[in-house]
């Protein structure tokens, strides 16, 4: 999916502050914190979009990255609905994107300068613009009016700057093994080879007794990332019907993780229609919101990598989680090294909960170091908190938590209906499905 800027400046006003200041049943860190969140949720449901990044549309970039004579491009509010040219976003395409070189090293200062000049380089005379452009409020209605509603999340990073899988992998295990890329290391059911031999949250909920299923759409499951899923719990990855006859039940376990369709249909990766993904995720929460467990689920919508858009906030340094790297060859045919010592580029969190207080912005939480920053990992920690489990790498260990956004009070005013998708080709063209 394209940049896109979802929440208003109406939202923004709100809380431009940390959420432990600006929300007022925010009561502490510390057991207390944690005891109050056990006692409010006992469900968790995560689906992990396809998108890229939350940023200012008024940023700007050089076709040339190191020229500033170059031609100047500036972002603007009018992203269309289908993305015709997929960004770069491997590691060292990122890494031009943020320090304007396939090499950086640890003193380089990122100046978030390549985006126009990698996008030109790969499609020529394409359209360069296309790294940069946005979508309004009025683009994503979804999205905004659950941002409006509930929390949203504006400095979460990627866990690699890099492609899908091996932050997909850090979103469930907190490491990708070594990986970098998109390989057939991967398993899914379209390349069915033995998973990894790491332990992921669905095999570490399972041997302190919880329930969890993996839910998919299409051929990518990242369950199956995993050989202890593939020969031990094989029966856990259902169909994405299963998810909306469970809502309904009040059978969701207590740990669900959604796949979309990857990457036509629903999962905003181009060329999805942003539409459909609207569209996916309206299903998914009015599901939830009318159902049972409605007041003992949290909801948390999440986007795996920037997809190669452009955003202006340098990723901060990371723990590498397992002392592996990985090493392969830039675009400019020297090789590089990647040691896992670094985030990946800002991607918007949406946390959905009926505990959570209306319109809260979260730019900092629970920060169990110095620099523990808000990524992938955070969601792992959480749920190793929440069920009192042991952290699965020392990255979960490190990543910042968000267990304050959890408030006392119930709310009964959250909407049980979401605003129609409309698409981003003009204000008056409605898709999707017209009768939810």
């Amino acid at each position: 999916m394209k940049g896109f800027t979802f929440i208003s400046a109406a939202v923004l006003a709100v809380a431009t502050v940390p959420f432990s200041q600006a929300a007022p049943n925010y009561h502490g860190h510390g057991g207390n914190q944690w005891d109050n969140v056990r006692s409010k949720i006992k469900n968790v449901v995560v689906v992990m979009l396809e998108i890229d990044n939350l940023r200012n549309i008024q940023y700007c970039n050089y076709e040339n990255a190191t020229i500033t004579s170059s031609t100047k491009y500036c972002a603007n509010p009018k992203a269309n609905n289908i993305v015709k040219q997929d960004p770069d976003h491997g590691i060292p395409g990122v890494s031009y994107q943020i320090y304007s070189t396939f090499h950086p090293t640890n003193s380089s200062k990122g100046n978030m300068g390549g985006f126009v000049d990698r996008q030109a380089r790969i499609y020529g005379n394409g359209d360069p613009q296309a790294a940069l452009d946005a979508y309004s409020p009025e683009h994503l209605p979804v999205f905004n009016q659950l941002a409006q509603e509930f929390a949203l999340f504006d400095r979460y990073f990627a866990s690699v700057p890099g492609p899908t899988n091996p932050n997909r992998a850090y979103h469930t295990s907190g490491t990708s093994a070594g990986v970098g890329s998109n390989d057939n290391t991967f398993s899914d059911f379209t390349n069915l080879v033995p998973g990894y031999n790491r332990t992921s949250i669905f095999e570490l909920l399972s041997k302190h007794g919880k329930t969890w299923k993996n839910y998919y759409e299409g051929y990518y499951v990242d369950g199956l990332f995993y050989n202890w899923v593939q020969t031990k719990a094989p029966e856990q990855l259902v169909p994405a019907s299963q998810f909306y006859l469970d809502a309904a039940e009040g059978k969701l376990p207590q740990f669900s993780y959604y796949n979309p369709e990857c990457c036509i249909l629903t999962s905003g990766h181009p060329p999805t229609p942003l539409t459909n993904t609207e569209t996916l995720v309206k299903s998914m929460y009015e599901a939830i919101r009318n159902g049972p467990q409605w007041e003992e689920t949290l909801l948390l919508i999440n986007f795996d990598e920037h997809g190669g858009f452009a955003d202006h906030v340098v990723p901060p340094p990371a723990p590498n989680p397992d002392g592996l790297t990985y090493t392969a060859t830039a675009p400019d045919g020297k090789n590089f090294t990647f040691g896992f010592d670094r985030l990946g580029v800002r991607v918007p969190m949406i946390a959905i909960s009926p505990w959570i207080e209306r319109s809260l912005v979260v730019s900092e939480g629970t920060k169990p170091e110095a620099g523990s920053a808000f990524e992938h990992s955070s969601v792992l920690s959480f749920l190793e908190n929440l069920f009192e489990m042991p952290h699965l790498t020392k990255r979960t260990a490190w990543a910042e938590t968000f267990e304050g956004i959890i408030g006392t009070k119930l709310r009964n005013d959250a909407p049980k209906k979401l605003v129609r998708p409309v698409s981003a080709w003009g204000p008056t063209h409605i898709v999707g499905n017209l009768n939810v």
